[in-house]
């Protein structure tokens, strides 16, 4: 690319962002030669111009459809029927039927099998939802499912997308590019940024470099020993999760890709949950090397800096979000990387006339929205708060106008890399299932959010009424009000619903630190203190909460030991849900072991090589007992592993009763078989 391409961008970006220019003497100044400013510019405009072109094959590649699919839905349209896809993960395809005079159903068509809800030849035919009997469901429902079995009689099979497919279409789909791009572009602005500074300085910041890296690894340590990794995830959900990130579920769909494609690469090549569990130890390990930058660049001094960072590391809830499989981990992680480099690009002293700091400009900018898009694509629930990471940037010291003008160019980045990347994927979440039922129950709760905003006057009043520290103190309330008033989960266990709050902290966290930087120094060490004693003492007083495992989270725990000594080709039948609870057995590999999930509606257990049964929790509970009874009395069933584990429910709606809940692994056969 020409250098005049460079220079004219840089001009643009100076005349839009670049508003403390040094006074009139400017004549008097010696500035480089072009040729000179080139060079100096040249090694960091390569490296981003290598970037904007894998950004721009995956922004083009977001955009891109599933071609024989389409044409396959196309020529199902007839008679008042069409069928919409909205996404082809391998081997599957998922869109939404609609007769004219009918309701949308959400449908999944796949390779037929012997556990399909209706079989069309070769194809399986699932229309997605929970349905307890489908004979009970509207008229409208059942007409259009209907429909869809004649669409498929009557076009043929559908053209399910294979493995290669997958990896040429340009849905993502497991691949962690945005992520790398994304962390690969923070690297080099963090980079540009230590090359900014003094000889003097960068052997100042190297030292607390190291000690915070050693500081990091120790704390990652100790969360690991102290706090055993567990499935996260409520009623005994976790391993879905874990199949959403190996894309062996089509329900990932509903959600987003971006899951599967943060932790699918490394979790089909290990042990799944160990890896999903070692990424977010991972990532949040990283939350504490980035709150010391972050407050380090907004001008707060190492003492309150550390202070910060001890408060994260002390949190009781951090350590049970870093070992588990929780989306509130991933997005709230790539959240604080995102926020910080928006600070670390927007820096107002900075005069963007020089070089290397348009490319810092530049970078961080990119950085800051490739990783709000990767963190949007994981779950809707992120959106609100990754919306409003910019008033971190927003809050830092430095000309009001110049700080506006600057996060007005960095969110005007992000909103075009999202739309670029992720637009598609949202999209189809609002028009799925998810949305469907989502946005009609969205209420923001004015009740929960006053108290938050009456909270201003008096950290206005603390930083002395004075002027700049007007906006810091008003966005840190307009941010915790809508994290309180805002909340999806409120009905949740203590450790969920807390852990909501997470996915503001960004946000909280860099009006905060805008905040403090407007206190004298002994004001600001008091208030940080305050803040961090706040924070640790809520954390502390819900310790038990947060630290003590459920029974379904310890069982998936104990099969997680014990599936790694059944036979090859071994399949496990056991009871998957009843009424609201629901358990999910961390099988993930079907080739080595198969999954047999049964339901008080479908009790039969089918012939199987190799059968074994497995009574969890959920027979433990009056109407569990009485499906698992159904599905025992078809089995003869010889012990193999029994454990028992303390009645600790993970939904408060959902009990468990008194007494330990035993769980038994049984080696199974048929009594039709047994018979013969």
């Amino acid at each position: 690319m020409p250098p005049f391409f460079f220079r004219r961008s840089a001009a643009l970006i100076r005349r839009a962002a670049c508003l403390d220019l040094p006074g009139p003497n400017l004549a008097a100044q010696r500035s480089p030669s072009r040729r000179q400013s080139w060079r100096r510019s040249a090694p960091p405009g390569a490296a981003l111009l290598v970037c904007l072109v894998m950004l721009f094959g995956i922004c083009s590649s977001a955009w891109a459809a599933c071609p024989k699919q389409e044409a396959w839905a196309k020529r199902c349209e007839a008679d008042g029927f069409s069928f919409t896809i909205q996404s082809c993960p391998q081997g599957v395809i998922v869109g939404s039927a609609r007769l004219n005079s009918g309701a949308e159903l959400p449908i999944e068509l796949k390779q037929a099998t012997e556990s399909s809800f209706r079989r069309v030849g070769d194809t399986g035919v699932q229309p997605i939802g929970e349905f307890d009997d489908w004979n009970r469901e509207t008229e409208s429902r059942r007409r259009t499912l209907d429909a869809m079995l004649a669409c498929v009689r009557r076009v043929g099979a559908p053209p399910l997308p294979s493995l290669a497919e997958e990896a040429d279409a340009t849905e993502p789909g497991g691949s962690p590019r945005l992520l790398l791009l994304g962390l690969l572009l923070l690297g080099v602005a963090l980079g540009l940024r230590l090359s900014l500074l003094r000889k003097a300085s960068r052997k100042s910041h190297v030292r607390d470099a190291v000690l915070l890296a050693g500081f990091t690894l120790l704390v990652a340590w100790l969360r690991w020993r102290i706090v055993p990794p567990a499935t996260f995830h409520q009623n005994g959900q976790g391993p879905l999760w874990i199949s959403l990130a190996l894309n062996q579920s089509s329900g990932g769909s509903i959600y987003g890709p971006g899951y599967a494609e943060i932790g699918g690469w490394l979790a089909s090549r290990m042990d799944p949950e160990t890896a999903i569990f070692l990424l977010h130890s991972v990532l949040y390990a990283l939350l504490m090397p980035a709150v010391f930058a972050l407050a380090r660049m907004a001008g707060l001094g190492r003492g309150v800096s550390w202070l910060l960072v001890c408060g994260l590391a002390l949190q009781p809830l951090a350590a049970r979000l870093a070992g588990g499989e929780s989306y509130f981990a991933t997005i709230s992680g790539l959240g604080m990387l995102a926020c910080l480099a928006m600070v670390t690009a927007a820096q107002p002293e900075h005069d963007l006339r020089a070089p290397r700091r348009r490319w810092l400009f530049l970078t961080g900018a990119l950085a800051a929205g490739v990783l709000v898009a990767q963190a949007a694509r994981v779950h809707p629930v992120g959106w609100g708060p990754l919306a409003l990471t910019p008033v971190a940037p927003l809050c830092l010291s430095g000309s009001l106008r110049t700080r506006i003008i600057r996060t007005a160019i960095i969110g005007g980045c992000v909103a075009v890399l999202v739309l670029g990347t992720s637009a598609v994927e949202m999209l189809k979440v609002l028009a799925g299932e998810l949305g469907r039922q989502w946005l009609p129950q969205a209420r923001f709760s004015w009740d929960h959010a006053l108290p938050a905003l009456k909270l201003f006057p008096l950290l206005w009043l603390v930083a002395g009424l004075r002027p700049r520290a007007l906006l810091p103190a008003l966005g840190f309330c307009l941010v915790l009000g809508v994290a309180l008033g805002n909340h999806p989960l409120r009905n949740a266990s203590n450790l969920i619903a807390d852990a909501v709050y997470w996915l503001y902290l960004p946000a909280l966290l860099g009006a905060f630190v805008g905040w403090l930087t407007r206190l004298h120094s002994l004001a600001r060490v008091v208030s940080c203190a305050c803040a961090v004693g706040l924070a640790c003492g809520y954390g502390w007083s819900y310790r038990h909460t947060y630290l003590t495992l459920p029974t379904d989270a310890r069982e998936i725990r104990a099969a997680n030991r014990w599936k790694h000594e059944l036979p090859l080709g071994a399949n496990v039948a056991y009871v998957n849900r009843v009424d609201q609870r629901v358990f999910f057995l961390p099988l993930y590999d079907s080739s080595r072991i198969g999954s047999v999930r049964l339901t008080p509606e479908h009790p039969t257990v089918p012939s199987v090589p190799n059968l074994f049964y497995y009574r969890s929790s959920l027979c433990s509970v009056p109407e569990g007992k009485q499906a698992c009874d159904r599905v025992e009395s078809q089995l003869v069933l010889s012990p193999v592993h029994e454990a028992a584990f303390p009645a600790i429910p993970s939904l408060p709606y959902l009990p468990l009763g008194n007494g330990p809940i035993r769980v038994t692994l049984f080696k199974a056969r048929l009594k039709s078989d047994a018979s013969r």
